[in-house]
């Protein structure tokens, strides 16, 4: 079996380009569908605070006031900025380090990122402003905490590999990986079905028919939220046929892949050595 060339007829850039192929087949497909999400809200985030500054003011639920919304935004917006500049710098500083190209860990920290701070602003907006949730909202909660929960242990493996002759390390976690993800989807699948069904989360009333305020509507009605929908079943249905790994979506390579690859490699190098060396005699 020859190494496929990819259009390349040296043997040097066609193993070059089948390597960097299968790096990135195995793990860059999932990766993105973490990643593009996080993109869509971050780029989207303007255009939510633009609609909260410029609506009116009986559209805001309860005693909620459109200025304090908006001040909330900001104060997140200049805390993930700050968040993703440590991280990049992060990044970089342990790549110089391992003397490696950049990696995908700013990815990965940057999705991390966006899941806490939507967490965050949920527990803003319940407990400081003083507004009711349902329970679609508390199951919403758990997904984001086991998820955020996933997330702090990558993050601080990655830290740890920083330290010189650090003895400390993290337990893996990859029993129940998949159940936990298969859970989030659910969880995330059922709270936003509620709330688009529920006469709250339309934008012309303050209150649902039980006078209860509905939680975080300005988010649970706007276009974000409509993408992530689509893309919750998208990710759903790619993992039902082919099972996600909290591995695969926070890291690009490991070990034992890295094993795999080199040994498929070498058998195709010597493969095509060899047929070479037959037509040269």
């Amino acid at each position: 079996m020859g190494i496929p060339t990819f259009g390349y007829k040296d043997l040097n850039q066609s193993a070059n380009a089948l390597l960097n192929y299968y790096l990135f087949n195995d793990c860059a497909q999932r990766s993105v569908l973490l990643w593009i999400p996080c993109a869509i809200y971050w780029f989207c985030l303007p255009w939510e605070l633009w609609r909260l500054l410029n609506q009116k003011r009986r559209d805001v639920p309860g005693p909620c006031k459109y200025r304090k919304i908006f001040q909330q935004r900001i104060i997140i917006l200049i805390c993930v900025i700050l968040s993703i500049c440590c991280y990049l710098g992060l990044d970089l500083s342990n790549n110089l380090i391992q003397q490696a190209p950049i990696s995908w860990t700013f990815m990965s920290s940057f999705s991390f990122i966006a899941l806490l701070v939507t967490l965050c602003s949920m527990v803003y907006v319940n407990v400081f402003l003083r507004r009711r949730a349902h329970c679609t909202s508390i199951s919403l909660w758990l997904g984001l905490l086991a998820l955020v929960a996933c997330g702090f242990i990558e993050c601080v493996r990655s830290i740890a590999v920083l330290i010189p002759n650090s003895s400390f390390d993290v337990p893996k976690m990859e029993i129940g990986e998949r159940s936990l993800f298969f859970i989030y989807y659910v969880l995330i699948f059922v709270a936003f079905l509620v709330h688009s069904s529920s006469p709250g989360t339309m934008k012309d009333s303050a209150q649902n028919e039980d006078g209860e305020q509905p939680m975080w509507p300005e988010y649970m009605c706007s276009l974000p939220s409509r993408l992530y929908f689509t893309w919750f079943n998208g990710l759903m249905w790619q993992g039902f046929k082919r099972p996600i790994e909290l591995n695969d979506m926070f890291r690009v390579s490991n070990d034992e892949r890295a094993e795999t690859i080199n040994d498929y490699f070498a058998k195709c190098v010597e493969a095509e050595y060899s047929q070479r060396v037959k037509e040269n005699k």
